[in-house]
Order: C-alpha cells, then sequence, then structure tokens
C-alpha cells in the first residue's frame, strides 16, 4: 500500500518540525485541500479515500484537531477490502470514542465483522469492541463476542476476545466456562 502522498506529507512535516508556524501553516494548507476533495467525495477513488483518512489521522495524532472526516473513515469501514477495512478501523480508534454521534453507524459493520469467519475483520472488530466503544457498544456486542469465544477454534482470537478491557469484561463476566 503505497501512498506517496502521505509520504510527501509527513516529508513536509518534518523538514518543518522545528518551526511551529511554518508546521502549522503546512497543516493548514494540506487540511484545506482534502477539505475541498472530501466536499465531492462521489467521484473519490479508493484509493484517494485512504490517503486523506491517513493524512487526518497524521495530523490528529500530530495535536491537531481535526473536526471532519470521520464519516469517510466509517465509510472505509464498510468497504469489503482488506486495505480499506484496517484503514476505517484505524480511523475509528483515532477520531471516535464513547460519546461520539458516529459510533452507533459503526454497530452494524462491527457485528457483520465479528461474525464474518474471517479472522482478519474479525480481529479488527473485536479490538474495536474492547478498546473504542465503551461500556453500551460492548453490552450490544457481548453476546456476539460470547459465541465467538465458545465456537472458535481459533486461539488468538479467543486471546484477542478475552483481553481485560474495562467494558468487555463486566459483559462477559456472566461467561461460566470456555472450553
Amino acid at each position: 500500500m503505497d501512498m506517496r502522498g502521505l509520504a510527501h506529507f509527513i516529508r513536509d512535516i518534518r523538514k518543518v518540525t522545528a518551526n511551529k508556524d511554518a508546521e502549522q501553516q503546512r497543516i493548514d494548507e494540506e487540511l484545506g485541500k482534502i477539505r475541498s476533495k472530501f466536499k465531492d467525495s462521489n467521484g473519490l477513488s479508493t484509493y484517494d479515500r485512504r490517503k486523506y483518512v491517513c493524512k487526518l489521522m497524521f495530523v490528529s495524532m500530530l495535536g491537531y484537531s481535526v473536526t471532519f472526516g470521520h464519516m469517510e473513515g466509517v465509510q472505509l469501514l464498510a468497504m469489503s477490502g482488506p486495505a480499506e477495512k484496517l484503514i476505517g478501523y484505524l480511523s475509528l480508534t483515532v477520531f471516535l470514542h464513547e460519546g461520539h454521534e458516529l459510533m452507533t453507524l459503526t454497530n452494524h459493520v462491527v457485528t457483520m465483522d465479528l461474525l464474518s469467519g474471517k479472522d482478519l475483520n474479525t480481529t479488527l472488530a473485536l479490538t474495536a469492541v474492547a478498546n473504542v466503544g465503551g461500556r453500551d457498544y460492548c453490552e450490544t456486542m457481548g453476546e456476539h463476542v460470547r459465541n465467538l469465544i465458545l465456537k472458535t477454534g481459533n486461539v488468538q482470537l479467543r486471546k484477542k476476545g478475552l483481553l481485560p478491557q474495562e467494558g468487555i469484561v463486566d459483559v462477559l463476566a456472566n461467561l461460566e466456562e470456555v472450553p
């Protein structure tokens, strides 16, 4: 997954890190470009959508406020390709939190990924349930996680499902035994 635009943007930011004003100017310039691309997102390729969401995540991880583009990440989450799913789940963990209004839009996709039988999708979904969703999210997904733990022969998925995260432990507390 070669994203030259992302690599160039990161290189530009690294060059100007000593000068905060130049860094802010470069980030504002890039955010303006991305915002204009997302306004007409119907003509946007999946490659471009992934690249721009990655740029937004990078800006967010630098400590700058990113107030747009979250829906683009949710759209990537709903796609079927592994690269799109991965970027979608990463954006879910970077941008969204327990009380965010877009969390309810992710319920169906995460549930379907838990039930998909595909190891990558299931692993990504388990990570999202354990680390992002909070108590309500875990309660919604708890039965699916419980069934996955009981029925899967994949030890890695079982371990991932039993990670002692805040909400999932309480939801799975009634689980009597795991074979």
